[in-house]
């Protein structure tokens, strides 16, 4: 099924991929598409970390964190009173409207659906 989303790349993005997040903190992640509770978001059983904030000095993943969960939303987390996100909410963390986003738009058109920051990778 295909949404009404984007990556980085002008790319569709469908249920069934998979989307690497690149945090402005420094932070990488991936994650599976899906659709639940009514949007489309991320799988948080299927996410997996592949780079720490900068400043995480705790040893373990990341995306184990209570943040992390609070920002998928997901309760088994932790995370309890957190509904989940949509996927256009997850991705949007763009830094700078005007150096980091409007150059897309520019490239890829406003029409095709939002742009976010976000790639497809191979599953």
């Amino acid at each position: 099924m295909e949404t009404d989303l984007r990556d980085m790349y002008g790319k569709k993005i469908q249920i069934g991929d998979r989307l690497k997040f690149a945090h402005y903190d420094g932070c990488e992640w991936v994650g599976l598409v899906i659709f639940e509770d009514g949007v489309v978001t991320v799988d948080p059983y299927d996410a997996m970390q592949i780079k720490n904030p900068t400043k995480w000095e705790q040893t373990h993943d990341w995306i184990k964190s209570r943040w992390w969960s609070c920002t998928v939303g997901y309760g088994e987390f932790g995370s309890w009173n957190c509904p989940r996100n949509p996927l256009s909410k997850i991705a949007d963390m763009w830094r700078d409207y005007d150096l980091e986003l409007k150059p897309l738009y520019d490239k890829y058109g406003h029409s095709g659906g939002r742009i976010l920051k976000a790639a497809i990778v191979l599953n």
